[in-house]
Order: structure tokens, then sequence, then C-alpha cells
């Protein structure tokens, strides 16, 4: 088990260095820096900071969407895959148990084979799913944060409001 472990973490080291280098990952770098800003400087900001901040962050929004559905796809794209090995190789695999052994004794037989030959699909697949559900809670997450500027900001604008009235 502990092989396993290790392997996949090994997939997940490589599958996560390469998708570093794609503009998803690094659009997210950015909203996490602007995000880690916010929370830092609250308090501190003007209206017209914070509205920058909401303006880069929805811009920043737009293109994560545009990612997380490329993520989506390929992850489908690779169960697909899957099947389609499935079903071409089922038959096959079949035929050579039959042949070695005489018979095929259960389905499991045949799985297990299947299960071998699209064990680095799989991997990548739950890699991409997983980012694929990581991205999507940091996106409702991002809208969140937006919304809340957009309190902000309007409150900002009444306490400017206030000060003039008074």
């Amino acid at each position: 088990m502990n092989i396993i472990l290790e392997q996949f973490k090994e997939s997940k080291k490589t599958f996560d260095k390469a998708r570093a280098e794609e503009g998803g990952s690094k659009v997210m770098a950015k909203v996490h820096k602007i995000v880690d800003d916010l929370g830092t400087n609250w308090n501190n900001f003007d209206g017209g900071e914070l509205a920058e901040r909401q303006m880069k962050l929805a811009g920043y929004e737009f293109y994560l969407s545009d990612y997380i559905s490329e993520l989506n796809r390929i992850s489908e794209q690779l169960k697909l895959e899957m099947k389609v090995i499935r079903a071409d190789r089922w038959d096959d695999i079949a035929e050579e148990i039959k042949s070695e052994h005489g018979k095929v004794k259960n389905k499991d037989q045949i799985e297990n084979v299947l299960v071998s030959e699209t064990k680095e699909l799989a991997t990548a697949q739950i890699l991409y799913e997983t980012m694929y559900y990581k991205y999507k809670l940091k996106l409702q997450a991002l809208k969140d944060i937006i919304t809340c500027l957009v309190q902000r900001v309007a409150e900002k604008r009444r306490e400017i409001e206030l000060s003039k009235i008074a």
C-alpha cells in the first residue's frame, strides 16, 4: 500500500509541476496574492483601492472560468478514453486468459488486467478532476470575495456621502 501511495504522490508531484506552468495556475497565484493582501489590509484600503482589486479579481474570475472548464473537459475526456480502452480490449484480454488458463473464471480476471493497463490514465483523470473541483471551490470563494468588495465599496461611498452632508 505504501508503494502505491508513493507512486501516486510522485504522479501528483509531476502533474502539479506541469500544471504550474499553465495560465490558470499563474492566474490563481495572482488571485492568492490579492486575497492575502485584502485579508491583511481590509480596513486600510480606501474605496478606490478596493474597487481596483475588485476589478482585477473579476477579470481573473473570467479567465479562471475558462481554465476550470478546460480541466473538466480533460477529466471527462480521460474517463471516455478509459471506457474506450476497456471496450476495445475486453475481448482480447478474455481470449488471452482463455489461451493461458483454458477459460475465464470471472470478469474480475479481465477487470484486473484492464485496471493495470489504464492505471496511468486513471491517475491523470483523478488528478484533473481533483484540480477541477479545487478550482471550482476557489472560484466560488472568489465570487464571495468580490461580493464583499462590492459591499465594502458601497459602504465607503455612503461614508463619503454622509461626510459631505455633515
